[in-house]
């Protein structure tokens, strides 16, 4: 099916969504107004007919759902009950409240829908925010393109800043690539004519045409824009459980209340009318109703409330588990850091001033993060003139200040001069040099996000027991940041696979574990986390698939509203099923021993579904 097709397909699915909403609250204002009418102003035979009508305007659905369900012998559906308990309650001269408990229910369920519908919006917004074009060099014109359109073949331009929409290779022009999402290395990549490109680095420095190899299919938006399509979500374990407990619950109440109407005359002193009457009590209050909507309903708010929060999650099993986690895992590059870099020493044997104005002066015009740091330190001052200024690819640059020729680049270039006195150092740091002379070295630093510090502070505060960084990136890098951050421990210079390992091991300790991570190479660990979670920005396509939670504005505040959010569900579920349980055990020893009237049995089923949905969209106003 093509991609205009499949698009109809969902618009006329929503369209068709939006007249059966219409279509239920006209149906719900009639049976109302019908049964305000009967109630007060008829009585006999025209009063059961009017109300026969209303019933059957408001339930139709609820009916032919529960005839469904007894040809297929499934007794485990909540409509069976509803149907079974309001058609008795005809039977035994409580038409009116038989017309009630359907309104009821079916307003229930609108007001589900409703709630539903908020969290899938409140996705949709956030998604929206993503660039949605591209632009194509077609016959040696540029045209802005809609980014669902990139097919193999087509030649696509990318500016300084912008994000490689898809997978493919450089056909003109030379660039640095900021590839940390995808490789977790934070010093930006040389690429240039015949070099792959991966959707999702970011273009630093210059303009670059890139030919496509690949179309959006498997891009981040496609994703996270798949998520939205398949919202129903997987089921968390307390929804599981619930489902479990319906499927035996449903038929072993209406066993019991068939033995209720038929034995209770044989053992007490009551009539088989009294006996049918009790049985059908029992069958009003017993519709599990409001569990099977309130439970998944909370579930699917706390969603809707977390993705309004730009922390995207991908159901209500990772909700519950994002509630309980208590080991926290984290990469480094592009997760705790910005990727911004500063310059924090200045190692040589020259006067600092002298050695920043050599190194500003050959670098000023690059774009190069390292670069522009340097200038930065540098500050306001004269530069020098520079001359015959060359760049290898990669490693470094050369050029002549003065009269002497200056090499500065990473360790890899400055060794090839065979100069004494040249030592690797762990942090990131550029080298320079002259022909026969080592002069010195200018160390930078990846800040940390200013946030960092504070949640990871209020991550403890709400249950966190463990803190780690696991990083690829140099064991000095990773420990720089142990003290600042009051970290538990920190592991650099670690390969994928020694992160799986490590997490699994964590695992085996009974930890919950959840990492944070944004890279391809980050893929496995957050697929075998209990708690997988990524960027939304910066994360790679690989590592969005993996994960369970999404931060969509790479703001690591979103870590704490969303452990918040799935708190504040939990405890939500947690209250609609005791409320449930008491309410419900409560009325069913009252209503069988015929001390309620049948009004009070419809406020055990469908009074306690309306306070327990209410219960479970206030979600929407938690801050």
């Amino acid at each position: 099916m093509s991609k205009l097709n499949c698009n109809h397909c969902h618009e006329n699915e929503h369209n068709h969504e939006e007249e059966n909403k219409s279509l239920k609250v006209i149906r719900i204002v009639v049976a109302a107004v019908l049964w305000l009418i009967g109630r007060f102003f008829l009585e006999g035979q025209s009063q059961i007919v009017l109300f026969s009508l209303a019933y059957v305007v408001v339930g139709f659905d609820v009916i032919y759902s529960a005839f469904e369900n007894l040809m297929h012998l499934s007794f485990a559906e909540e409509t069976l009950l509803m149907t079974l308990a309001s058609i008795t309650a005809f039977f035994i001269g409580e038409a009116s409240e038989g017309v009630i408990v359907m309104i009821l229910y079916q307003l229930g369920e609108f007001l589900s829908d409703l709630a539903v519908d908020h969290s899938k919006d409140s996705i949709k917004d956030l998604l929206s925010k993503h660039p949605k074009t591209v632009h194509w060099l077609l016959n040696g014109k540029l045209i802005e393109a809609d980014i669902e359109t990139v097919s193999p073949g087509m030649l696509l331009q990318v500016r300084p800043g912008e994000e490689i929409p898809v997978d493919g290779i450089v056909k003109q022009g030379e660039s640095n690539l900021d590839m940390s999402s995808i490789t977790g290395e934070s010093l930006p990549v040389f690429v240039g004519e015949g070099f792959e490109v991966v959707s999702g680095s970011i273009n630093v420095d210059s303009l670059i045409t890139i030919e496509a190899t690949q179309t959006l299919a498997n891009s981040t938006a496609s994703k996270i824009a798949e998520l939205v399509e398949n919202c129903k979500m997987d089921q968390s374990k307390t929804e599981t459980i619930v489902q479990r407990f319906t499927r035996f619950y449903t038929p072993a109440v209406m066993i019991f209340a068939l033995c209720l109407a038929v034995f209770a005359p044989m053992v007490v002193d009551i009539t088989y009318s009294e006996s049918i009457k009790m049985a059908c009590t029992l069958l009003v209050i017993s519709c599990p109703c409001a569990l099977v909507i309130s439970v998944p309903l909370a579930f699917f708010c706390g969603v809707g409330k977390a993705s309004k929060s730009g922390v995207l999650v991908k159901g209500a099993e990772y909700l519950e588990s994002l509630s309980s986690f208590d080991y926290l895992a984290l990469d480094k590059t592009g997760t705790l850091t910005t990727g911004d870099f500063r310059v924090v020493e200045v190692n040589t044997e020259m006067n600092r001033r002298d050695f920043l104005k050599i190194a500003a002066s050959i670098e000023k015009n690059s774009n190069h993060p390292l670069a522009q740091a340097i200038v930065r330190e540098y500050g306001e001052g004269e530069y020098r003139i520079v001359r015959k200024f060359s760049e290898q690819a990669g490693l470094g640059v050369s050029a002549k200040v003065g009269n002497k020729d200056y090499y500065l680049g990473n360790y890899r270039y400055i060794k090839k001069l065979k100069l004494k006195g040249v030592k690797e150092l762990e942090q990131t740091a550029i080298y320079m040099a002259t022909a026969d002379q080592y002069i010195g070295n200018i160390v930078f630093a990846d800040d940390v996000k200013e946030e960092a510090r504070s949640v990871l502070e209020q991550l403890r505060s709400l249950g966190v027991k463990k803190e780690v960084i696991l990083s690829g990136d140099k064991q000095g890098k990773v420990e720089a940041l142990k003290e600042p951050l009051c970290l538990d421990e920190v592991y650099g210079n670690l390969m994928p696979e020694d992160k799986a390992e490590h997490v699994k091991s964590e695992k085996n300790k009974n930890y919950n574990v959840a990492y944070v991570g944004d890279g391809t190479n980050d893929g496995a660990v957050l697929a075998l986390a209990n708690t997988g979670i990524t960027m939304g920005i910066r994360g790679s396509d690989l590592a969005i698939a993996s994960s369970d939670v999404v931060l969509m504005h790479d703001d690591l505040n979103g870590l704490v509203k969303g452990r918040k959010i799935a708190e504040k569900t939990l405890n939500i579920v947690k209250q609609n099923i005791y409320f449930i349980f008491v309410c419900k055990f409560l009325f069913i020893v009252l209503g069988t021993l015929q001390l309620i009237p049948m009004w009070a049995a419809v406020f055990a089923d469908v009074g306690v579904t309306l306070l327990t949905v209410l219960n479970s969209v206030r979600l929407f106003w938690f801050d």
